[in-house]
């Protein structure tokens, strides 16, 4: 099973009783699950200020050994915790989110090349790594829901930062 439909199924149960903290604690001493912060921080820890949580920056070294592919995950990351803290009200902040967001998406897709597939994994696994608290996952709707109705498209060129 893939790490995605794990976390789904983990966000599912987390909101069920404290059996599904014995079955994270089990998926992550073996291995199956990466470490995640999963504090009630909607931030969570960031102690080099990179924008990118802590933790998700562990995943992505160890999982993303290409240059290329690490560079997007993070701007993948970075895109996507910015989503999860801009003021839902601020329309600028929420264009800029969007447009990075947008940004991080073009860059991902620009290094998959004809294979979509590596593209497709890599924003499903960093969304769902980084909202993996019920808190973050609804942030990050409330996001979706503010932008609803809105147009976005790809810039033009190269967008990895």
């Amino acid at each position: 099973m893939s790490n995605f439909y794990i976390l789904l199924f983990i966000i599912f149960l987390a909101g069920c009783d404290s059996e599904a903290e014995k079955i994270v604690a089990n998926l992550e001493s073996s291995g199956d699950l990466p470490v995640l912060d999963r504090t009630d921080s909607l931030a969570g820890i960031d102690a080099d200020k990179n924008g990118i949580r802590d933790d998700i920056d562990n995943y992505i070294r160890s999982t993303y050994t290409d240059p290329a592919q690490q560079a997007a995950a993070k701007q993948t990351a970075k895109a996507t915790q910015n989503i999860i803290l801009v003021d839902k009200f601020d329309t600028n902040k929420l264009a800029k989110a969007d447009l990075e967001e947008t940004r991080a998406i073009h860059c991902a897709s620009d290094i998959s090349g004809a294979d979509g597939i590596m593209f497709v994994k890599l924003n499903q696994e960093i969304v769902s790594l980084t909202t993996n608290t019920k808190i973050r996952l609804l942030s990050y709707l409330e996001f979706s829901k503010a932008m609803d109705g809105s147009v976005s498209s790809f810039p033009e060129g190269d967008s990895c930062e």
